[in-house]
């Protein structure tokens, strides 16, 4: 049962590993489109309804942007004909140290350098600032990625989570949270293996204790004796009675 429980630990913390041990970027604040525009005072469209399988926009904006706002008008705008195929799910970096340096981690990761806000990621395509002359590269950024597959979609934080590049994703949390998860799985391999070798020399003692108490029970069993020891010994009485 022990050595059950102990490669269950091992199996669950070698997933937690493989995935990233546990790195979640749902732990930092953002919201909905919804959310979003009742921020920036805009009042959404009532023909906004996006579909299950629909795409995500990253918003990376700060408060009281002015090209974020006109951004968020705009997506406002294309909501009746578009809105079925996306959601957002914006980051405020200007009031939020975590939400600024998730924006730098992304940026880095898409090789794409944030200047300045808003930064949307829509798939692997990237808009620094805002613009109307982005309007129709937008829209198809967001049509060309819905077309593709769910499975094949490419999703920057999902992306992150499975392959992150280079050791500067690494915060000291996640240092340290990774030594952890390898000294439990250590901790845990070493268990199993010890376990096994205590069971292997409890076997050992055991047969070594049976095979002493055999012996110690022969030699104190009196031996039998056999019918011609008896005639031997029953000849030898009657010889000496008749002398």
């Amino acid at each position: 049962m022990k050595n059950k429980l102990a490669l269950f630990l091992v199996l669950v913390l070698g997933l937690l590993i493989f995935t990233g041990c546990g790195r979640d970027f749902g732990e930092y604040e953002s919201l909905d489109l919804s959310e979003t525009l009742a921020e920036d005072e805009i009042e959404m469209t009532e023909k906004y309804n996006p579909r299950e399988d629909a795409i995500t926009i990253y918003l990376f904006r700060g408060q009281g942007c002015g090209y974020c706002h006109a951004f968020l008008e705009f997506l406002n705008s294309i909501a009746d004909k578009y809105g079925k195929y996306f959601v957002l799910k914006s980051y405020e970096v200007w009031n939020s140290q975590e939400n600024s340096e998730l924006m730098s981690e992304v940026s880095s990761y898409l090789g794409e350098e944030a200047g300045g806000v808003p930064y949307i990621v829509i798939g692997e395509e990237v808009f620094t600032g805002y613009t109307a002359e982005y309007d129709d590269a937008i829209k198809s950024a967001i049509t060309d990625l819905y077309k593709t597959k769910p499975s094949k979609r490419y999703d920057v934080f999902k992306e992150m989570k499975k392959h992150p590049k280079k050791s500067e994703f690494a915060t000291p949390f996640d240092v340290v949270v990774l030594s952890l998860c390898i000294s439990l799985i250590m901790g845990g391999l070493t268990m199993i293996y010890t376990n096994k070798k205590l069971a292997e020399l409890r076997n050992y003692i055991a047969e070594i204790t049976k095979k002493e108490e055999t012996v110690a029970a022969k030699k104190s069993t009196p031996r039998k004796t056999t019918t011609k020891e008896t005639k031997a010994t029953t000849k030898k009485s009657t010889k000496k009675n008749k002398k």
